[in-house]
């Protein structure tokens, strides 16, 4: 089997492994999620997209070119820093607060996309953390952590 098949049975199983997680975490229901909905969904909606991008693949026949499945450094670069970016999110956001450390990361992932204007940049990551916060933490009642200057 090719890559690209492996890369998206891999994903269709991890997708799978996180739904089952997820339903010990207990799911609740649409008008009060549990803890466990919202990974549910989003490992529901990876297998589902990873399933129709394999059986296209596989359907279409379509042959990929040495070429075409390359992979620049500079790409490589970008899914390392994201990574890193993700795992410092989990790392300091009871350290740090959710709305600081949302705007940092956030900030720094726009940077990383390749978005050139730091007016887009500071813009975008204050909208998405302010926005988050009253959305989760006004509105659905989510209690999240504060940093140590009460923000």
């Amino acid at each position: 089997m090719k890559a690209e098949y492996l890369s998206s049975i891999a994903i269709v199983v991890i997708s799978f492994l996180a739904c089952a997680g997820a339903g010990k975490l207990g799911v609740g229901r649409i008008g009060s999620p549990g803890p466990g909905f919202f990974p549910l969904v989003l490992g529901g909606t990876t297998g589902i997209l990873s399933l129709i991008i394999l059986f296209s693949r596989l359907w279409k026949g379509r042959k990929f070119t040495a070429a075409q499945s390359r992979v620049s450094a500079g790409v490589v670069i970008k899914v390392v820093c994201i990574l890193a970016a993700l795992v410092a999110y989990g790392f300091f956001v009871e350290k740090i607060g959710y709305v600081l450390i949302t705007f940092i990361i956030f900030g720094f992932l726009l940077k990383v996309a390749g978005t050139k204007k730091w007016s887009f940049v500071v813009g975008g990551a204050a909208v998405v953390a302010v926005g988050s916060y009253i959305l989760f933490s006004w509105l659905l009642g989510v209690s999240l952590p504060t940093s140590p200057f009460g923000i």
